[in-house]
């Protein structure tokens, strides 16, 4: 059990500096910066590449924008989450941008796919190639056909 006393939270405040929640998990101060940058480049939407201070960059696309086509990940039997999400990129590094494979990362969770990458050229072209298809919705289904997700 977590203590949640007053006292306890002020002295969690004072060695922390964030927030203390009942619920163990450390937030952020709103006043504190957010440590990555998103890009103003809207070409990729609804992706959103961020940079962060240690200078990687993740690629990101959230649950409210994955269900505009979720039904074509569906209709094939595949998962329209961000785990579906992540075994379509997956599939297409490994289909069509092998010499990227190695250096995109995942780590999504269902509400939101997440890539990321040092090298922002290849990070950059996996979104090109996601956002081609979020837009094309044939493209979409043929795609996640021949990737016979999960």
């Amino acid at each position: 059990m977590v203590d949640t006393s007053p006292g306890r939270q002020e002295r969690h405040r004072q060695l922390t500096g964030s927030f203390a929640r009942t619920d163990g998990i450390k937030r952020r101060r709103p006043s504190e910066p957010y440590h990555a940058r998103v890009t103003d480049d809207l070409s990729l939407a609804p992706f959103r590449i961020h940079t962060v201070d240690d200078g990687s960059h993740q690629l990101w696309l959230f649950d409210g924008d994955m269900e505009e086509v979720a039904d074509v990940f569906e209709d094939r039997d595949a998962e329209s989450n961000g785990h579906g999400w992540e075994s379509f990129a997956r599939w297409l590094l490994e289909a069509e941008m092998p010499d990227s494979a190695e250096r995109i990362w995942f780590g999504s969770e269902s509400g939101t796919f997440v890539a990321g990458s040092s090298d922002r050229t290849a990070l950059r072209r996996l979104a090109e190639r996601l956002h081609t298809a979020f837009h094309d919705r044939p493209l979409l289904a043929r795609l996640v056909t021949e990737a016979e997700l999960d």
